[in-house]
C-alpha cells in the first residue's frame, strides 16, 4: 500500500505537469515570508492547503512556526494529517471557502496568509469576499501571498501567443509515463484508506469540482487594494502563472 509520502511525491509530480515552475514560485514565497515571520516562529494561515505542500516547507524552515491549514477536500486533508501527524503546531481545519462564515473559530492576527494553485476554482464574487476576509485575519503589516493561475494583462493577440508558448513548455516538461490529474485521483480511489472518502469529496465540491477561473493579475491586485491592502504587486511570474503579494 502506498505511504503518505508516496502520495505526496506523486501529487508533486502531477502538479509539475500543469505548473512547471510552481516549486520556484513557492521558493520565492518562502523567502518573502522570511521577512515577516520571526526566527522563533510566527503564526501562518495556509488556505486551501491541500495535502500540505506549503505547510511542509514552512515547518522545515521554521520548526517553531504555528500553522492553521484549511481545506475542504477530505482526501487531501487525510493525506496531510498523515504526513504531518508528528507536528502538534499544525492545526488542520475543514472549511468551505465559499461559505461566508468559513473563518468562524479563527482568531485574527496572523503574520501571513498563504495559498497556492487553489483559488482559481472560486467565482470572482466569492474570491473578492475571501480577500476581504483575509485582510481582517492578518495583523497590521501582515503578508498575503497567492501563487496561482493568473492571466497576463494584455490584448487578445499577445495573450494567444503567450498561451501557445506556455502550452508548448508544459507539454515538454512532462516526462514519459506522466500521471495527470485524473489518473492521480483514479489511483487514489483504489487506496482503502482514501477511496471511501471520494463520495464525500464529490458531495462537498459539487459543480465547482472542475472550475478554472483565470482572472488577470491586475484584477487580483485591484481587489486587494480595494479591500484595504496598502500595497499589492506581482512578485514572480511565468506566463499565466503568478505569485502576488499584498501587505495589510
Amino acid at each position: 500500500m502506498p505511504t503518505w509520502r508516496d502520495w505526496e511525491s506523486r501529487w508533486n509530480q502531477q502538479q509539475t505537469g500543469y505548473r512547471p515552475y510552481k516549486a520556484m514560485s513557492l521558493e520565492v514565497m518562502m523567502d518573502l515570508i522570511a521577512q515577516k515571520v520571526p526566527n522563533t516562529g510566527g503564526r501562518v494561515l495556509d488556505l486551501a492547503a491541500g495535502l500540505g505542500t506549503i505547510t511542509g516547507q514552512m515547518i522545515h524552515r521554521w520548526p517553531q512556526i504555528a500553522i492553521v491549514a484549511v481545506d475542504l477536500d477530505p482526501v487531501l486533508l487525510q493525506i496531510g494529517q498523515g504526513l504531518y501527524a508528528q507536528y502538534p503546531q499544525v492545526e488542520w481545519m475543514s472549511a468551505d471557502l465559499r461559505d461566508s462564515h468559513w473563518h468562524r473559530g479563527l482568531t485574527p492576527g496572523f503574520d501571513a496568509v498563504v495559498t497556492a494553485s487553489a483559488l482559481h476554482w472560486l467565482d470572482l464574487k466569492t474570491l473578492s469576499r475571501l480577500y476581504q476576509d483575509i485582510f481582517h485575519l492578518l495583523k497590521p503589516g501582515g503578508y498575503f501571498l497567492n501563487s496561482d493561475h493568473m492571466r497576463i494583462d494584455a490584448g487578445p493577440l499577445l495573450l494567444e501567443s503567450v498561451d501557445a508558448a506556455r502550452k508548448i513548455k508544459m507539454r515538454a516538461s512532462r516526462p514519459s509515463g506522466y500521471e495527470d490529474w485524473d489518473q492521480w485521483w483514479n489511483a487514489v480511489s483504489t487506496d482503502p484508506r482514501l477511496g471511501p472518502l471520494m463520495a464525500e469529496r464529490s458531495r462537498r465540491f459539487g459543480s465547482t469540482m472542475d472550475a478554472d477561473i483565470e482572472a488577470s493579475s491586475g484584477w487580483h491586485l485591484g481587489v486587494l487594494r480595494s479591500h484595504g491592502f496598502h500595497d499589492a504587486a506581482v512578485v514572480w511570474q511565468w506566463f499565466h502563472e503568478a505569485l502576488i503579494m499584498g501587505v495589510r
